[in-house]
Parts: C-alpha cells; sequence; structure tokens
C-alpha cells in the first residue's frame, strides 16, 4: 500500500493527537475521529476513523513512568 493511498498526512495527525492528548475522553470531541473500544480478540485496543476506508487501531498503557501509546495496524475496511 502506498503511503498516500490512505492519506498519510491524516495517519501523522492522529498519531500526533494520540501522543498529545492527556485523556482519552478528549477525542470524542474531535470531529470525524468517531474513538472506538474494541471487542472480542482486539479487547483492550481501540481505533479511531482516518476516513471512510481506514481506521487506525491502538493502545493506551500507563504506568509509573507515564502513559504510552501503541500504535497496533492500520486498517482497510473496505
Amino acid at each position: 500500500m502506498k503511503w498516500h493511498s490512505f492519506g498519510g498526512s491524516k495517519f501523522l495527525k492522529a498519531v500526533k493527537v494520540l501522543i498529545d492528548i492527556e485523556d482519552e475522553r478528549e477525542l470524542y470531541s474531535i470531529s470525524g475521529y468517531r474513538p472506538e473500544k474494541l471487542s472480542g480478540k482486539r479487547t483492550g485496543q481501540l481505533s479511531i476513523r482516518l476516513n471512510v476506508q481506514f481506521r487506525l487501531i491502538y493502545s493506551i498503557e500507563r504506568d509509573q513512568e507515564g502513559r504510552f501509546v501503541y500504535i497496533i495496524e492500520l486498517v482497510d475496511y473496505h
């Protein structure tokens, strides 16, 4: 898959937002991301919409050192 085929700049912007926010609930106020908690084999993972076709799958973990965002996968839903 070519970088521009899914909107590379949207991907980078989404990753920056995930890193910059302090609380995941902030994502609900950002138009278009549609954050979702996933279930089944993806329990504990979350996703946000990059566009109609692609979702970014990620997880957020916290420990005594801070907050960590893990980008798991970019999924093509079409």
